[in-house]
């Protein structure tokens, strides 16, 4: 037995170590801009610091930008707000991927057990995937918190005796992930099913809990809907690329509509 828990306790030892490993050479490796950031996300985040509104134009007419979403370029021009430097952006990627594996931790021991809680902690901190992307310029780290975070949001509304503020809070928190990456609406979509569909064992179905949480959503979104119908001519909320993604790059999507930029092609 004693062999066993020294064993188990070296296996720990040996991720905690990998985990620091991984993400001392993401910061030592500096922000990485991949072709995404240095085509959409920095150019969008410099109008909206520059007043430009959501726009890739850095000079007039100023065309409304109508495939992305705003919550990431919202997130840089903040950051870019205080610091210019690369690695400010970089930290807060790191920090942010941190908070996701706080968050799952939670999730695991809100479903399971404390034990289960350090486990997914442990596991999340030796996978290269987290701090991998929180070095690059991507929309990775900020949306998978956001979707975590929806996740915990939701299993504790579905455990708890009072379900109502924390399915406020689960259809706020997708509601800005969806603001961040519209192609995060189906894990959105199947994470609402799961929470209409479960119940924990003893308490009542809070139809009130399972309504707010969509309501709430749907709020979230309302402004940027409006915006899309003011500038744009449609109140779709999500941009070109959830319909791109939803239509798996169709060659029908490769045709740039009239007056609005950053039509981007099939991969």
């Amino acid at each position: 037995m004693k062999t066993a828990h020294g064993l188990l306790a070296l296996a720990a030892l040996l991720l905690i170590s990998y985990g620091f490993a991984v993400r001392y050479r993401a910061w030592a490796g500096g922000l990485v801009l991949p072709p995404d950031a240095q085509s959409r996300y920095e150019p969008l985040a410099r109008s909206l610091l520059a007043g430009r509104g959501f726009t890739l134009d850095e000079s007039p007419p100023y065309r409304p930008d109508s495939f992305d979403q705003p919550g990431y370029p919202a997130l840089l021009a903040v950051v870019r707000a205080f610091s210019d430097a690369p690695r400010a952006v970089l930290g807060v990627q790191l920090i942010l991927e941190l908070a996701t594996l706080v968050t799952i931790g939670i999730w695991a021991r809100v479903l399971g057990s404390p034990a289960a809680g350090w486990l997914a902690v442990l596991l999340g901190w030796s996978c290269p995937f987290l701090p991998m992307f929180a070095q690059q310029m991507l929309t990775e780290s900020l949306a998978t918190l956001l979707l975590a975070a929806t996740g915990l949001a939701l299993a504790r509304a579905a455990v708890s005796p009072r379900p109502l503020p924390a399915a406020v809070s689960g259809g706020a928190l997708a509601g800005v992930a969806l603001l961040v990456r519209a192609d995060a609406l189906p894990g959105v979509v199947l994470m609402l099913v799961a929470f209409a569909a479960v119940r924990a064992a003893g308490r009542p179905f809070d139809l009130r809990a399972r309504l707010a949480a969509v309501l709430t959503l749907i709020l979230v979104l309302v402004p940027w809907a409006i915006r899309c119908h003011r500038e744009l001519g449609s109140a779709w909320p999500l941009g070109r690329a959830a319909v791109q993604a939803g239509s798996a790059y169709a060659p029908g999507l490769t045709a740039e509509p009239t007056g609005c930029s950053n039509w981007q092609k099939r991969h």
